[in-house]
């Protein structure tokens, strides 16, 4: 077998993996309908999103059903560079898992604070707000290593980005409401994507 053909499979599989672990906590905490998306979100970041992610999908599909011509955004790397991609991407999903485990009941697909009972201080909430936005980035990264692609990561970071800077706010938003005194110190403890190394007074 072939090293392109290793490094398809593993693209595969950790997208499958991603699937999977989005599809349990959606499942378990009935929240597989995505559409509340558009009563709680600006309409034009919902789009955004589908639009994104249909580039990013067919994008996959010229990736992996490639033959004589290179999809756009191909890059020449080396195995060594693709196989850290495969085991970031690993990673990335490891903390995905950690946060969905994380919110529990408090689990949501999109700015929706009803199941939020308490502010989530426990794993890997106790240093970063949003770490599963965090593990997204990561994961888009090390997959177009993965790929060797860097359109393919450009599209997935795209949709994480507007998340980060459109949905986040909402979301911070929503919870300062809910708990205005919690939250507030939590934020001044925490950083949104990565550990706050100064912590706020």
């Amino acid at each position: 077998m072939e090293f392109e053909q290793v490094a398809d499979i593993s693209l595969i599989v950790e997208l499958c993996l991603l699937t999977a672990i989005r599809t349990y906590y959606k499942t378990k905490y009935s929240r597989v309908l995505s559409f509340r998306a558009l009563h709680y979100e600006p309409r034009l970041l919902v789009m955004l999103r589908w639009l994104l992610g249909s580039a990013l999908l067919a994008l996959l599909v010229a990736i992996l059903w490639r033959k004589a011509d290179s999809p756009v955004g191909t890059l020449t790397l080396t195995p060594v560079v693709r196989i850290i991609g495969a085991f970031g991407g690993l990673s990335a999903l490891m903390l995905i898992r950690a946060a969905h485990h994380a919110l529990g009941p408090a689990f949501s697909t999109t700015v929706d604070t009803e199941h939020v009972q308490n502010i989530i201080t426990d794993g890997c909430y106790r240093w970063i707000r949003h770490p599963m936005y965090a593990g997204y980035l990561l994961l888009f990264l090390h997959l177009g290593l993965l790929s060797a692609n860097w359109l393919f990561a450009l599209l997935g970071i795209a949709i994480i980005l507007s998340l980060v800077i459109i949905r986040a706010p909402y979301e911070e938003q929503a919870l300062l409401m809910k708990f205005p005194i919690e939250y507030g110190s939590y934020m001044k403890t925490t950083g949104a994507l990565f550990p706050r190394i100064f912590k706020q007074r």
